[in-house]
């Protein structure tokens, strides 16, 4: 053989020896000859080299359990691959360095660090009859937190957060977990602390349901690169509920009419409720006397809106943190007492004027009241909403134009809105407006109000619709793609008369004529046009529920469904359905005196006048019995999906809903006023 390079031979099986060939001038063979023995199938490899001299090279590799480092030695005879601790004899003198690869092992990165001795050097040379001792180490340059989650189920949706130091530090990465695999590993990590929480959704049939599990603290260094941790989830408590407010009377009407005192037996009452599709059941802990409204707040912090209380005002707003809502400490004691101007009320010409109807949050948490009573607004910043107490301040007040406001909502760019209705002599008017971006001010109210300023002003009575006029505006839900409004109508408006002239009654009584609707107003084209003036509201759909049944109540049987009536309130669950809280409690006394003198129409005029002369084909209700106005007066809350709601529509849409919830036996003469959805954010 002759050259530098490879010469493979084929051999028998046997022992041979391998001779060196004469040397260059000044140079010598590292071997002068070397025995070997060739077995079948195996291949033998041997290395003489030519060169002015000869030295030993002592190589230690210090790996890691796992780990196969891959390490080159580079010389003047070309790269060299070593596997692990070798000690090289006969190595030509000239210049040598090691290279190494780093490894990647369980979501650590190692890295080599080499050491030579005594060169003290990488690159080195070898001297003649030298000796030099490589020491090649893997040491972690980053580390990796491993997690395992506990308690999963097909269908979870769970999010990891792992966060520097503690729970309030910067979030360093999040993480998507898989039921199927719930390992979860963080790598090319820093070495420090950490601490690392789970949250999640478990889908219910319509009511999500949060997932949440202790948060944990860790910690990696050079010595220890891999933490490790597991997570126990579980559901957190009152979640995946709805919660229900009950207010029969639903304010000072419900114990006195025309002046006279309605019987114990008749009265509304009020309630508190919570459960799912599959039912409702009585809410222990919570005050339920005058409970109105129910509301949360982005950090999960329920508010309780009351109002009359056996015909006297009670009005304040209970507000209970997350923790005592969890820990179902809802006694009034231990809530944040929301009361006096703090929930819009005023004093005006000697007489008090308040019932707060509803509230809402600005991306910041302040609070936002409306009080219908009063006609004003009130606002309080987030800082001020402590975990109990009294607060009787707003930060401001508003008033001005706004006649009988009852609900609100803010939309994605931070406007207010603002419905309610009135019924003045003559006239009738369902009014929705915008408060462009209104701030609530760091400052406290000095005692005098703030004129509002809308600068949008639309109508919604829709007097010459097939459905009828919308009457009373009573509740507002931005639609989850923040594209439109949906308000609800509490009725009213009905024709109400009376033979006897002393029984004569307040126009805006709903009197179950025609099933009560919520419309779907678009935050889009002229609904955004600003005006001095009320015009006239593009409305897409105008939605209705159930089969109404217009025929009087047979003695002895219970009223018919009237379909849905006095819709109070709104609101949306993860899937885009809308909660309708329905009041459904309608019933005229008949042991009152002007019972039997009473009646009710509905339609125009020239309807009546029209259609009348054969009442049993008429289209519209011609004076008749007050059995028609009775329902079962129990509240319902309906569930209508999200297909239903989608797009345009003309005229009246009769949806049927996925589903009907109403109160437990027992709780006739609670009508439905507040909703509100624990689920997930």
């Amino acid at each position: 053989m002759e050259g530098a390079g490879q010469h493979p031979l084929s051999l028998e099986p046997g022992a041979y020896t391998v001779r060196a060939g004469p040397s260059p001038r000044n140079y010598r063979a590292s071997w002068e000859s070397q025995p070997v023995v060739v077995q079948a199938g195996r291949t033998e490899a041997l290395q003489v080299a030519y060169g002015p001299g000869f030295g030993t090279l002592e190589v230690r590799v210090e790996a890691f359990s796992g780990g196969v480092p891959v390490v080159r030695l580079v010389g003047p005879a070309g790269p060299l691959r070593l596997e692990g601790s070798v000690i090289l004899e006969r190595q030509v003198v000239g210049e040598y360095r090691v290279e190494a690869d780093e490894l990647r092992w369980e979501g650590v990165t190692y890295r080599a660090q080499v050491a030579v001795s005594p060169a003290g050097g990488n690159p080195f040379f070898l001297e003649d009859g030298a000796t030099q001792r490589i020491e090649v180490r893997y040491l972690p340059s980053d580390s990796a937190v491993s997690l395992s989650l506990l308690g999963l189920q097909p269908g979870d949706q769970v999010q990891l957060v792992l966060r520097e130091g503690s729970a309030g530090g910067r979030v360093v990465a999040e993480r998507l977990v898989d039921p199927g695999n719930p390992q979860v590993r963080f790598e090319g990590l820093p070495f420090g602390t950490y601490f690392v929480s789970a949250t999640g959704v478990r889908p219910g049939v319509y009511l999500d349901a949060e997932l949440a599990a202790p948060g944990q603290g860790l910690a990696t260094n050079a010595g220890n690169p891999r933490a490790t941790a597991s997570l126990s989830l579980g559901l957190r408590p009152r979640t995946g509920q709805a919660w229900v407010g009950g207010n029969g009377a639903r304010d000072n009407s419900g114990w006195t009419a025309n002046g006279v005192a309605v019987p114990g037996t008749r009265r509304g009452d009020d309630g508190a409720y919570w459960g799912d599709e599959r039912g409702l059941a009585p809410l222990p802990g919570l005050p339920q006397a005058g409970l109105y409204r129910l509301r949360r707040d982005a950090g999960g912090n329920l508010y309780a809106v009351y109002q009359f209380v056996q015909g006297a005002s009670q009005n304040r707003i209970l507000r209970f943190s997350r923790e005592q809502l969890e820990a179902g400490q809802l006694a009034e004691t231990a809530a944040l007492r929301i009361v006096g101007a703090a929930t819009g009320e005023r004093v005006v010409a000697g007489a008090t004027l308040s019932n707060p109807t509803d509230l809402a949050f600005d991306a910041e948490g302040h609070l936002w009241v409306v009080n219908q009573a009063s006609e004003a607004l009130a606002c309080i910043r987030a800082e001020r909403l402590g975990p109990s107490g009294a607060l009787d301040q707003p930060n401001q007040l508003w008033v001005g134009e706004l006649q009988s406001p009852r609900a609100l909502a803010f939309d994605r760019e931070g406007n207010l809105w603002v419905a309610g209705g009135y019924f003045l002599p003559g006239q009738q008017r369902a009014y929705l407006v915008r408060l462009p971006r209104p701030v609530c001010p760091p400052s406290l109210y000095g005692g005098s109000p703030t004129p509002l300023s809308p600068d949008v002003r639309l109508e919604l009575s829709q007097p010459n619709h097939p459905a009828g006029a919308f009457y009373q505006p009573s509740a507002l839900a931005l639609a989850p793609d923040g594209a439109s409004l949906w308000v609800a109508d509490l009725g009213g408006g009905s024709d109400y008369y009376n033979s006897d002239p002393a029984c004569i009654a307040n126009g805006s009584i709903d009197l179950n004529t025609l099933r009560e609707t919520v419309i779907k107003v678009p935050l889009s084209g002229g609904n955004l046009l600003p005006s001095s003036a009320y015009r006239p509201a593009q409305v897409d759909k105008r939605l209705t529920l159930g089969a109404y049944n217009r025929e009087p109540v047979p003695p002895g049987q219970a009223p018919p469904d009237r379909g849905l009536q006095q819709a109070a309130d709104l609101a949306f669950d993860s899937r885009g359905s809308l909660w309708i809280a329905a009041a459904n409690n309608v019933e005229v006394d008949p042991s009152h005196p002007c019972y039997a003198t009473a009646g009710f129409v509905s339609g125009t005029l020239e309807q009546r006048q029209a259609q009348c002369n054969d009442p049993a084909t008429a289209t519209v209700d011609c004076p008749g019995p007050l059995s028609r106005l009775l329902t079962d007066r129990r509240g319902r809350i309906y569930v209508v999906g999200a297909a239903d709601l989608a797009g345009q529509a003309s005229g009246l849409t009769v949806a049927n809903p996925q589903a009907v919830i109403q109160g437990p036996p027992g709780s006739e003469g609670i009508g439905f006023t507040g909703v509100v959805l624990l689920i997930p954010r």
